[in-house]
């Protein structure tokens, strides 16, 4: 029972409370309906411990009256209004009664604030007592070890009961079929969670075992039943959510958070988020306790929710990353909103196209489309692709590196800044340079004609050089109908051309079977008499015979005109000087040699002799004579304006 205060529930228009404290003055006393002080409407009258408090107007039924002595506890109000002794006063009874009872009801009414109207410290157990009472008005909490209200605790619940099981009746037209699986929509009214063991599924009055049967799953709000491994529903299917509140925390948690024991972390420390660790090394970090693989997977109601639907990202358990799209569709990258790069699904990349038509397709729009590499060896690198021409390129993009064309790691082909292209070489000298240890060969391969070929330019030279010492440069054909054996028709050694003369086996190479000079002009001739005397004068415009020299061999061809004979030349035999090369000194007159010679008389009839000419071994003129072995006499047979005609040949050093 309180010392201090008398505490009443009203009744029906009940004005009257009876006052049984003890006070020492009805100014300490003060009136609460439901905890609101009454400061008017209300009358205190009476003695200490026989006293009534009257209200002009009976509270409402129910409400909680309160009549509350409050004695002054501050020294100035203490000696105003219960006692201040002075000296040389007389001390009554009163007095000391005040003075003793003050200090009593301040104790009581302590008491009653401690023992009764607030939480009292059990010495026993050492723990604070409410005594069976609420406690209310708490503040949220900022540590782990502080009490809580019923609403913050309610807001944290995970599975907080409803008042009532959610039922719904699933007629067979809400079902559609995905995959194996039948599904339908929970919707009205939402459900309040998406716990599988809070639910009793009943398909054709048999209930359905929860993760086995059936689950129930959330996203972006809608929930779904799927039935596992289920032909469609023939009857209406009844579903029961047994009540929970909500799925997830309402409200803010603070400090480290773990789901059965580890397979969902948060680090409230570092703002982490672990599946699989407590130990999240990252804002979200995937792990999986042994060597197998571990997945993201994305799927949505077309692409179906097993394992094998949708999208995954993820760790494969041979450690490769995986990006991959489970159904029949591509991947894409993208930057700025705009596909860069696209996978299709058999198995093409498209950069820059969304539509590739090769393994690997890039497309450049109007500009250059080009792949580009570089190296920290080479910065300017080389590109492949098209220029904004449409002209396929392979582009040294640096000003000093070469282009090598590489087999089995082995280099090839070298083309050079300055467009020479080596084989075998890496600095070729020449627009095309073959270079091998073994045979290097240029084959010419197909039906049609085979050309090398010079062009461009006037007044150039087409050379065929071979630099190699005494080596050989060979013609060969095949002589044969059919088959691939060719042998050589010509060859050009150090010795000159040589041919194969009728051989079916091939060309010779030895010295004696060179054709090793070759040359044609014109010389201007002379005609004397052997011995010299006299002279014999030719026309200009008719004293030049050609000569063509193949090997050791000269042709000489033309005719000559006399203009004058000047002196003696009686007896005196002919000769024609002035011939390009003398004639070769040979054993036993092989070296000599005899001309055709015919003479037009200026009267316009022949002469009517037979001439020949011959050059004897060492001489570099033509002697006339008569075909019987006479001697042509100048004075005899020569006249001016006669015309000589020459042909025949000779065989030179």
């Amino acid at each position: 029972m309180p010392f201090s205060y008398n505490r009443y529930t009203s009744t029906a228009d009940q004005t009257i409370f009876n006052i049984t404290v003890q006070f020492l003055s009805t100014s300490h006393l003060s009136v609460t309906v439901d905890g609101v002080t009454q400061s008017s409407g209300v009358t205190i009258a009476g003695t200490s411990g026989s006293g009534t408090a009257t209200f002009d107007t009976a509270p409402p039924s129910g409400s909680v009256v309160i009549i509350q002595r409050t004695t002054p506890k501050t020294k100035a109000n203490f000696q105003d209004q219960i006692v201040n002794f002075a000296d040389g006063s007389v001390l009554t009874e009163t007095d000391l009664d005040n003075a003793v009872l003050g200090l009593l009801y301040i104790a009581q009414e302590a008491d009653d604030s401690g023992a009764t109207n607030a939480l009292s410290f059990d010495t026993t157990d050492q723990q604070w007592d409410a005594q069976n009472k609420r406690i209310k008005n708490l503040s949220d909490p900022t540590s782990s070890l502080d009490a809580v209200t019923k609403q913050y605790v309610d807001n944290l619940s995970l599975y907080g009961a409803t008042t009532a099981p959610q039922s719904y009746t699933l007629a067979t037209t809400a079902f559609s079929t995905s995959g194996s699986d039948q599904v339908a929509t929970l919707s009205d009214p939402t459900p309040l969670s998406d716990n599988d063991l809070m639910y009793i599924v009943e398909v054709g009055g048999v209930i359905q075992k929860p993760t086995t049967d059936y689950t129930i799953t959330s996203l972006d709000g809608v929930f779904t039943l799927t039935l596992l491994n289920a032909s469609a529903p023939t009857t209406d299917v009844h579903v029961r959510n047994l009540g929970l509140a909500r799925n997830v925390f309402s409200g803010s948690v603070e400090g480290n958070i773990t789901f059965d024991e580890g397979t969902l972390h948060v680090d409230a420390a570092n703002n982490r988020v672990g599946v699989g660790t407590t130990s999240p090394q990252n804002a979200l970090h995937l792990n999986a306790s042994d060597s197998g693989s571990k997945y993201i997977q994305l799927t949505n109601s077309t692409t179906g929710t097993t394992n094998s639907d949708g999208a995954i990202i993820g760790l494969s358990s041979g450690e490769l990353l995986v990006l991959g799209n489970q159904e029949s569709n591509d991947i894409t990258l993208q930057t700025a909103g705009s596909d860069r790069v696209r996978v299709k699904a058999d198995g093409k990349v498209g950069i820059g196209t969304t539509t590739p038509n090769k393994i690997i397709h890039a497309e450049g729009g109007s500009g250059e489309s080009k792949t580009f590499y570089t190296n920290t060896a080479n910065t300017d690198g080389m590109s492949i692709g098209l220029g904004s021409g449409g002209t396929p390129r392979i582009d040294v993009e640096g000003s000093t590196k070469s282009l090598g064309f590489f087999m089995n790691n082995s280099r090839k082909m070298d083309l050079t800044q300055d467009g020479k292209l080596g084989i075998g070489t890496t600095s070729p000298v020449s627009l095309l340079e073959v270079n091998s240890s073994d045979h290097a060969i240029i084959t010419l391969d197909g039906q049609n004609e085979k050309q090398i070929r010079a062009k461009g330019g006037t007044n150039t030279n087409f050379r065929l050089v071979n630099e190699l010492p005494q080596s050989t440069i060979s013609l060969e054909v095949n002589k044969e109908t059919s088959g691939s054996t060719a042998v050589s028709r010509m060859r050009v050694t150090k010795d000159g051309v040589h041919f194969a003369n009728g051989s079916t086996t091939g060309t010779a190479s030895s010295s004696s079977t060179g054709l090793n000079y070759y040359e044609e002009g014109t010389f201007t001739a002379g005609l004397s008499s052997v011995s010299g005397i006299g002279t014999i004068t030719l026309d200009t415009s008719v004293n030049t015979l050609a000569y063509t020299r193949i090997g050791r061999v000269v042709y000489i061809t033309g005719k000559i005109k006399i203009s004058a004979l000047s002196g003696s030349y009686t007896n005196k035999r002919a000769k024609i000087t002035g011939l390009p090369f003398p004639a070769a000194n040979l054993t036993e007159g092989a070296g000599a040699s005899a001309f055709s010679i015919a003479v037009e008389a200026a009267s316009g009839f022949g002469s009517g002799l037979s001439i020949e000419g011959t050059i004897d071994e060492g001489e570099s003129y033509i002697t006339l004579e008569e075909a019987n072995g006479n001697v042509v006499s100048i004075t005899e047979h020569l006249f001016a304006d006669d015309e000589i005609y020459v042909s025949g040949h000779y065989f030179a050093d």
